[in-house]
């Protein structure tokens, strides 16, 4: 029952970005491609991908990349707690949203923000101001970045390791991408993840 659970909701985690971005909270389905909308019987999580639309005869296989990946992810995490699953769905959305947009999803960044002072103990208060003050003179982080830095820096213990780890994480993506600019938010939540857990494993 729990996989059937995680396979469901994969698919929702993997979409809910672009039903973020375009308000599309209660409309059907449609095809990438053509934009008509796709029949119920081929909305199926993580297979859906990989059959052919009606319409245009074209498989959507990154949709099922994506959510095969959820998936897998969400049964690992599930074997230390579930809170961790709930944290990873959270930043997989946000770092979508940023991804898309170079933006965070205030109102969602601020539902997290409560769920990990729910799931986690405060750690770091005493360093809230100095990150503040440290992060402002960073020209090439946006306010939202500094923001997710400062916040989720309430959480994690070693703070030098989570910046280390996140730059490292977006100089690679730099590198892959071969552009000099990349949403940030993506690698600080990889890295926030990584810590959380292992800092409590």
């Amino acid at each position: 029952m729990q996989y059937v659970f995680f396979y469901f909701i994969s698919s929702f985690v993997a979409n809910m970005a672009n039903i973020l971005i375009n308000g599309n909270y209660f409309k059907k389905s449609k095809c990438d491609f053509c934009d008509k909308v796709i029949s119920v019987w081929r909305l199926i999580p993580i297979l859906s991908g990989f059959f052919k639309t009606t319409c245009c005869k074209k498989k959507i296989v990154s949709y099922a990349i994506k959510e095969l990946l959820i998936f897998t992810i969400s049964i690992v995490l599930s074997s230390f707690s579930f809170k961790y699953v709930i944290t990873f769905y959270f930043l997989y959305i946000l770092s979508d949203f940023d991804i898309q947009t170079y933006e965070i999803h205030y109102p969602l960044f601020f539902i997290f923000l409560i769920l990990q002072f729910m799931f986690f103990p405060i750690i770091n208060i005493c360093f809230i101001l100095f990150l503040l003050l440290v992060f402002t003179f960073f020209d090439k982080l946006g306010f939202a970045d500094v923001v997710f830095i400062i916040t989720t820096s309430l959480f994690i213990h070693n703070i030098a390791l989570y910046i280390l780890i996140s730059c490292i994480i977006g100089l690679m993506h730099m590198k892959l991408k071969g552009s000099n600019k990349i949403p940030f938010l993506p690698s600080l939540c990889l890295s926030y993840l990584i810590l959380l857990i292992l800092e409590r494993i």
